[in-house]
């Protein structure tokens, strides 16, 4: 398994995020070919500094622009040939005896493209991460801060669902996410017309047309940050608007039926033309 890891101005959790992977509890052991890479995208805080400190353990991709998450995550599934990729949130944080669990579910899962785990808030919160595909309603409650006042964002978040029992279901967060690339090769990358927000949506969808599942398994956690930054200071958030201009983008897709699928030999090329590698371990 390759575990891609993006950062961007990440100083405050990427350590613990590294951390939780690489140490080993009583009873834990890596398992076997799991790498881990970390491509930052031109951060301007200490993210790369902390970042040095396991330059012998990690793999270091340090971007010399900030090519948006999406194009990040591509960068990182492309570095490597490994049978699966968990994409992993900086902010994100599971141990290695949970990444062996992810596994050993797709080992024994064929027919799954994607899985997620359960995902806990830091004060062990349930966190809705398994969820119905998006429409423009859900959307503008969801901008809105409705919460799960209403019925429509409750079936949407599923909150009716137990979140403990292993379940296919429409869409997984992206914070924590494992990817078949049997999978990937078939369906194709993360769509980069989505720079950051409903790339994850996005792959989901295309996988369940394409006749894969995917699949929630509650009965491996990971802890999630999680602080929906694109639902502060809407009029004034760039990240706010580029979550709109990504879900307008993903409801008309939908309507007309498209389905997007990045050529992979295109992606590498311009990879390889625009990114800096500084260190690789």
């Amino acid at each position: 398994m390759r575990i891609v890891i993006v950062t961007y101005n990440s100083e405050k959790t990427i350590a613990a995020c590294v951390q939780a992977i690489l140490s080993l509890g009583e009873g834990d052991t890596i398992h076997v070919g799991v790498h881990v890479c970390v491509i930052d995208n031109n951060s301007t805080d200490r993210t790369r500094s902390i970042l040095s400190v396991w330059s012998d353990k990690v793999t270091l991709i340090f971007n010399n622009a900030n090519v948006g998450y999406t194009k990040a995550c591509n960068q990182g599934i492309l570095s490597g040939t490994e049978k699966y990729v968990l994409l992993l949130n900086p902010d994100t944080e599971m141990n290695s005896r949970s990444v062996g669990e992810l596994i050993e579910f797709m080992e024994a899962s064929p027919k799954v493209a994607l899985a997620g785990p359960k995902l806990l808030y830091p004060n062990g919160q349930l966190q809705y991460s398994c969820r119905t595909f998006p429409n423009p309603v859900t959307f503008v409650c969801r901008a809105l801060n409705f919460g799960e006042k209403t019925a429509l964002i409750k079936k949407h978040l599923m909150t009716g669902f137990d979140h403990a029992t292993t379940m296919d279901v429409d869409w997984i967060l992206g914070s924590c996410m494992i990817i078949r690339r049997e999978a990937i090769d078939e369906i194709g990358l993360l769509d980069e017309k989505y720079p950051m927000y409903y790339s994850d949506i996005e792959i989901c969808r295309r996988a369940w047309q394409r006749g894969w599942k995917v699949t929630y398994v509650p009965g491996i956690v990971a802890t999630h940050h999680y602080q929906r930054q694109s639902s502060k200071r809407i009029l004034s958030n760039p990240l706010a608007w580029s979550h709109f201009r990504s879900a307008l983008r993903f409801f008309i897709s939908t309507s007309e039926g498209r389905v997007n699928v990045p050529c992979i030999h295109s992606v590498r090329a311009k990879s390889e033309r625009s990114i800096s590698t500084s260190e690789e371990a």
